[in-house]
C-alpha cells in the first residue's frame, strides 16, 4: 500500500517527484545513448555522396558570352582540382584588351558546386567551388570578356549537376 504520508512504495523506493524523474531520466539517458552508439555506423555514412556520379561531367556549353558580338573567351589555364569535402575560390581575369566580363560558363564534374563569389567587378570574376562528395572533382572556367560594357543585366549566379545516380525511394523522401 502506498501512502502519501510515508512516501514509500511497497518495494521500498522512494515515489515522490524529484526522485522518481532523476530515476526515469536516468533510464531514458542510458537508451538514448546505446542506442546513438548501436546507430552511429549507419549515421556516420553519407547517403548524399552515392546521389552524384563521380564519373559524369557536365560540359561546357559556350554559354559566357551570351550572344554579343565581339566577345573573346578566355579559358582558365589549367582545370583546377577540387578534393573530396573542399572548397577553393578561382579567380579569373579578361585581358586589358577586352576589359568588360559578359558571363561565365565551366567544364566540371558533376558533383562540383560553383557560386558567384562577390560581384564581378569590371575584368575579375571569383568564382567559389564546392566538392559535395568524397571524391575529387575537376572545373575548368571559360569566361567571356567585352570591350564595350554588356547591355543585359543578367548573370549567372550558379551552375552545378543534379545528382544522377537518384533512386525512387531517395525521390520519395525529398518530396
Amino acid at each position: 500500500m502506498v501512502t502519501r504520508e510515508c512516501g514509500r512504495s511497497p518495494d521500498g523506493l522512494r515515489w515522490d517527484g524529484p526522485q522518481r524523474w532523476a530515476r526515469r531520466w536516468g533510464q531514458m539517458i542510458l537508451f538514448v545513448g546505446l542506442a546513438t552508439i548501436a546507430a552511429g555506423p549507419a549515421m556516420a555514412q553519407n547517403e548524399d555522396t552515392a546521389e552524384f556520379d563521380a564519373g559524369r561531367t557536365l560540359e561546357y556549353l559556350g554559354n559566357e558570352c551570351m550572344g554579343v558580338q565581339d566577345c573573346l573567351t578566355i579559358k582558365s589555364p589549367n582545370r583546377t582540382r577540387v578534393d573530396a569535402g573542399q572548397s577553393v575560390s578561382i579567380v579569373t581575369q579578361c585581358p586589358s584588351t577586352h576589359p568588360h566580363i559578359i558571363g561565365w560558363d565551366t567544364r566540371q564534374s558533376e558533383h562540383i558546386a560553383t557560386h558567384l563569389g562577390r560581384p564581378a567587378v569590371q575584368s575579375a570574376l571569383t568564382l567559389l567551388v564546392t566538392n559535395n562528395t568524397d571524391t575529387p572533382g575537376f572545373i575548368r572556367v571559360f569566361l567571356g570578356c567585352a570591350e564595350q560594357i554588356r547591355g543585359t543585366t543578367a548573370f549567372r549566379q550558379y551552375r552545378g549537376g543534379n545528382p544522377s545516380n537518384l533512386n525512387s525511394s531517395t525521390v520519395k523522401g525529398l518530396r
